[in-house]
């Protein structure tokens, strides 16, 4: 789940967000449109907006982890510290999965009456280098069809308490997660 997902810099509160990290990191080039494992990213802190790369870099030096469960996450050497330290949210305007079914079909999942989404992320700085990976849990109805697993969404009024609170950030990640609508792309 959630191997890519979209940046829609025409959004003013991504359009905000980007300046921010702008003026904060002159010269950072972040990735929009369709964001791959990799691209550098748009992510909020609670030190305020910053770029990184998604995806944790292996110890082995081969590949990127990009997603947590978030059952295990807290528990995991990989992901526990950051879980304590690097609760992070990732802004976007949807996220993409593809059918299972011999032709893949693509899919854009969106909140159906919110030009944003936000996603619950951990970062942590590895080699220099601050890197993210996105929360997942089990699918719910809207996405179960397509994909076992989604990310973990927050509500604009989550944001705070995920990035501060790490008893309410454990409650968080049991709620319910929110209808989304879906489109063929």
């Amino acid at each position: 789940m959630c191997a890519r997902y979209r940046v829609d810099i025409d959004i003013e509160t991504i359009k905000e967000i980007f300046a921010e990290i702008e003026r904060r990191y002159p010269g950072v080039i972040m990735s929009t449109g369709e964001i791959f494992p990799t691209d550098v990213v748009p992510i909020l802190t609670k030190d305020g907006p910053a770029p990184a790369s998604w995806g944790f870099k292996k110890y082995d030096g081969k590949g990127r982890i990009i997603n947590a469960r978030s059952e295990t996450a807290e528990e995991k050497y990989t992901f526990r510290n950051a879980f304590k330290n690097g609760r992070c949210v990732v802004p976007t305007s949807g996220f993409f999965e593809w059918t299972k079914s011999k032709q893949k079909i693509k899919y854009l999942f969106e909140l159906p009456d919110e030009q944003l989404l936000y996603m619950a992320g951990l970062f942590e700085y590895i080699d220099n280098d601050l890197c993210m990976v996105v929360l997942t849990r089990a699918a719910n109805e809207s996405v179960a069809d397509i994909h076992d697993r989604m990310p973990v969404i927050l509500t604009g009024d989550q944001l705070l308490l995920w990035l501060t609170e790490t008893d309410e950030a454990r409650a968080l990640l049991e709620m319910t997660a929110p209808t989304l609508k879906k489109s063929l792309v």
